[in-house]
């Protein structure tokens, strides 16, 4: 019961921290937009923190909760960790509706566990389903800014090789 309570912090944190890892091979142009995410990372596993502090409902020491129950202090706890991952969207402006979507999925799913209608495990389950596919899309997000950052230099390097043409012409005679 107590791994039910936390799985939507470390899903979200473990989401933003791993599909992170295995990135230092891109190219430099390309480290300040990573170097950005990756604070902003960095910042939703503070905000996170923060919440538990401020509610007092830590997922990760939460006592055994019963399968069609909440813990005490839990809704104000999701919902300040709801505006933590909507702020950490702001860095993934292509992703914005992936994120609301897991946002919105899991007030819906948090509302059928209080009527009794799903259990903390079904929502666990679905919640790491819309993570991977979220992680997911950031990885291939990750990939195609990379490639295109790569394409925008190797057109600024053949722009500069031509322009380097016009030193390297003999002056016209007359």
């Amino acid at each position: 019961m107590k791994q039910l309570t936390r799985a939507f912090l470390l899903s979200c944190a473990a989401m933003f921290l791993v599909s992170c890892t295995g990135q230092g091979s891109q190219t430099s142009a390309t480290a300040p937009a990573e170097s950005s995410l990756a604070s902003a990372r960095s910042q939703l596993v503070s905000d996170l923190g923060q919440c538990s502090s401020r509610f007092g409902y830590d997922p990760q020491k939460a006592a055994d909760i019963p399968e069609d129950q909440l813990a005490p202090r839990e809704i104000e706890w999701r919902q300040c960790g709801y505006d933590a991952v909507r702020k950490y969207s702001q860095f993934q402006p292509a992703l914005t509706g992936r994120y609301e979507q897991l946002i919105n999925e899991d007030i819906s799913m948090t509302n059928a566990i209080q009527s009794g209608a799903l259990t903390r495990t079904q929502r666990r389950i679905r919640l790491d389903q819309l993570i991977e596919q979220i992680k997911s899309a950031e990885e291939q997000q990750i990939q195609a800014n990379t490639k295109s950052k790569d394409a925008e230099e190797e057109q600024v390097r053949r722009s500069i090789d031509s322009m380097r043409g016009f030193y390297n012409m003999s002056p016209p005679r007359i």
